[in-house]
């Protein structure tokens, strides 16, 4: 399944830059748990839907994402930039409250509504589940 990932987002990502034999990238309704997008610029990536538990996304680029009810649990966000994502109805923690890492993500001019998990200033930094 990584290398099935690989390929799209390897197309996605000339998409991402407006280069020609870029497509955009389509993962909703994918259980893409575990998987590895380390650094990647997934911006404008469609989401919707899709499990993203334990996920090693640190540093990954996901300005204007739609992660409409996506379930980010467990998944490492830190340093990720989330600016203008849609992380409506998204859920980043568990049933036992063990949540996404965001520290240093950049969280500015997000679509929260509904989502579980999230600060409620809108920054990033060093929060954790329950605070």
């Amino acid at each position: 399944m990584q290398q099935e990932v690989d390929a799209v987002l390897e197309k996605h990502a000339l998409f991402a830059i407006g280069r020609t034999g870029g497509e955009r990238a389509t993962l909703s309704m994918y259980d893409l748990s575990y998987l590895d997008l380390k650094g990647r610029n997934v911006t404008r990536i469609e989401s919707a839907g899709t499990l993203f538990c334990y996920r090693n996304l640190p540093g990954a680029i996901f300005h204007g994402t739609t992660f409409h009810n996506t379930i980010l649990e467990n998944a490492d966000l830190s340093g990720a930039d989330l600016r203008d994502a849609d992380l409506s109805g998204a859920s980043l923690v568990d049933a036992d409250l063990t949540g996404a890492d965001l520290c240093g993500a950049i969280l500015s001019k997000i679509d929260k509504r509904g989502a579980i998990g999230l600060p409620n200033d809108g920054g990033g930094g060093d929060w954790k589940p329950g605070d």
